[in-house]
């Protein structure tokens, strides 16, 4: 049971600090850490933790990465510690439920490490802060064992969430106003609050509360367990706007709680610690992984997008993100209305259609000096919640079909009955939802 004192703490920084994680869940948590790091890392030879890893997101050194790692598919999803630990059963979850005043879903997100940072450059000590892009009311950062200050404990702006609830077209997803870039870009200049604790304790933070991770530049690996909770009706919730009291989807003991200010008073970070020299992408994942991020962020409710890939790894999906591992945009062209599509990827084409646009056609090149490749084409339609996206169509180009074409119906809203296709061997599909 949360006291009065903790819900006016939360409300007025956005973030709440709980132990509630066990010790053997922590020491088995830290094995699956370990099992999943690369084997020729000795546990106690930190010069050993080096070179070029891969984690759930990409493959990348840890120069690039800033150390930062997360370990989130496969059987983590499924790993009955954690679900123990942070699961609906939970402690966790039950704090949850008090401070929303409604039944929880819980996404375990999995294990982030942040292994410590020896790049001899210039680089700024505080990464750019920033608000999840996926719906979620509570981010749980769970810490496996004992994080001093400068240890990789998370960065937040405390008091941040009350400025940047307005500033969003839905009360969940990520649809921001400009008012949101100014104040982030405020908040950016100011130097955050490092979340230090102890093997065990729970940080919850407010989805709308600016954080950011850190540099580890201690001599152990940060470890540290992830998940979130959303109310069980968020589909619905996402659909709506931002109304008059930010506390609208919680407990009406928050509702009640007078706005004072955070606790923490904000100071300007200094130039050193905000800019510095950032390691060039090294690979295809990378830079796909770099744009799907910034992809996430751009798209709205009710856009028209394409995307043109090399692979074929998002087929029957309404993911908006690049996959592929070649430059799209030297093999292929996507034009409406007769103007060529700005890509917002580097790899594939993943392009907004503009508005008003009713077509849109594909073709491709033949470079006579590499073999040809098939290309992937899909049509998607942003709903909300962006899970809820429609794949509209979807064709393979190859020899035998060298263009593609694709035209909305009469009736906007009217699902197309297919693609029409130019040269042959392409087919169209039935809308489906995101996958």
């Amino acid at each position: 049971m949360l006291a009065e004192d903790q819900f006016a703490f939360f409300a007025r920084n956005g973030f709440l600090r709980l132990n509630a994680l066990e010790p053997q869940s922590c020491a088995r948590l830290m094995e699956q850490c370990w099992s999943r790091l690369p084997p020729e890392w000795a546990r106690d030879d930190p010069a050993s933790w080096r070179g070029e890893v891969t984690d759930s997101c990409h493959s990348a050194g840890l120069a690039y990465r800033r150390g930062h790692l997360k370990f989130q598919k496969g059987a983590l999803q499924s790993d009955a510690v954690a679900i123990a630990a942070a699961g609906p059963a939970s402690p966790l979850a039950a704090a949850a439920r008090e401070l929303l005043g409604h039944d929880v879903a819980v996404r375990y997100r999995g294990l982030y490490l942040i292994a410590p940072f020896a790049e001899s450059r210039q680089v700024a000590r505080f990464c750019k802060p920033h608000v999840e892009a996926h719906p979620v009311h509570l981010i749980a950062t769970g810490y496996l064992h004992d994080v001093p200050a400068g240890a990789g404990g998370l960065l937040v702006w405390p008091g941040s969430h009350r400025a940047l609830f307005p500033t969003f077209g839905s009360r969940l997803e990520f649809m921001a106003g400009p008012d949101y870039e100014r104040l982030a870009a405020e908040y950016a200049q100011q130097e955050p609050l490092e979340l230090t604790g102890r093997a065990g304790d729970v940080f919850l933070i407010h989805h709308r509360l600016l954080h950011a991770p850190s540099l580890n530049f201690s001599d152990r690996i940060r470890m540290a367990l992830f998940c979130d909770y959303i109310r069980s009706d968020h589909a619905r919730l996402a659909q709506q706007r931002p109304g008059a009291g930010m506390w609208e989807d919680w407990s009406p003991r928050l509702a009640a709680l007078p706005a004072e200010k955070p606790d923490f008073a904000l100071r300007p970070a200094s130039l050193g610690d905000r800019v510095g020299m950032a390691p060039a992408a090294a690979n295809h994942t990378t830079e796909n992984k770099r744009d799907a991020s910034r992809l996430i962020r751009l798209i709205g409710e009710g856009e028209l997008w394409v995307t043109v890939s090399t692979a074929p790894a998002l087929a029957g999906t309404a993911r908006i993100e690049p996959c592929g591992a070649a430059q799209v945009a030297r093999l292929a062209r996507v034009s409406a209305g007769g103007a060529r599509l700005r890509s917002e990827a580097k790899n594939d084409i993943v392009a907004k259609l503009p508005e008003g646009a009713r077509e849109f056609a594909v073709s491709r090149r033949w470079l006579p000096w590499r073999r040809p490749v098939p290309l992937w084409i899909r049509v998607i339609r942003v709903r909300l919640p962006f899970a809820r996206s429609e794949l509209l169509a979807e064709a393979r180009l190859d020899a035998a079909a060298p263009a593609w074409q694709w035209a909305l119906p009469a009736a906007p809203d009217a699902l197309p009955p297919g693609a029409a296709v130019v040269g042959g061997g392409a087919t169209g599909s039935s809308p489906r939802r995101a996958a």
